[in-house]
């Protein structure tokens, strides 16, 4: 089967990353196995609806590019999806943000240069559990449906003025 290198689309394999919560796949390349290692689970936020067979896939994926993978506890996914939505306005799902912590993990060992092309796929919104966020996030404010009140609350609730 033909890959993006065939159909000239790209020179180079890129190297792929698992973000996780638990972290198989990061136990599993940890210990240089094959198939995955079973780790215990503790996630109470990030969750995986991923089987044996997608986590096959997934550590086929990293394997095959020479990738890696870092997994991430709860307090992480927590504060990485605050500052997602308090500074590029994008209200992830808890486990959509994994992808961004591995990679903020894999640039703070040096493994991610500066200069590197990064793609991070999220892909999930926070509207997939709202329950989660709920608990861990301030209740938004209710607000007449006019620009004065807009205006007031983004101010007093965010710290953001329009």
């Amino acid at each position: 089967m033909n890959d993006l290198r065939d159909m000239g689309y790209i020179s180079t394999l890129p190297h792929m990353v698992a973000g996780e919560s638990c972290g198989t796949i990061e136990e599993t390349l940890r210990q240089n196995k094959r198939e995955p290692v079973q780790v215990e689970g503790s996630t109470k936020v990030a969750f995986s609806v991923g089987n044996t067979l997608t986590t096959v896939q997934g550590l086929e994926a990293v394997w095959g590019s020479s990738g890696y993978a870092r997994s991430s506890k709860d307090e992480e996914a927590v504060a990485m999806q605050k500052r997602l939505a308090s500074r590029e306005g994008v209200y992830a799902e808890n486990s959509s943000v994994l992808s961004l912590l591995a990679l903020e993990k894999l640039a703070k060992e040096g493994v991610i240069k500066p200069d590197d092309k990064v793609v991070a796929l999220i892909t999930s919104t926070g509207m997939r559990d709202p329950e989660t966020t709920a608990k861990h996030l301030p209740k938004p404010p209710v607000i007449a449906p006019t620009m004065a009140d807009l205006r007031a609350a983004l101010k007093n609730s965010y710290g953001y003025q329009l």
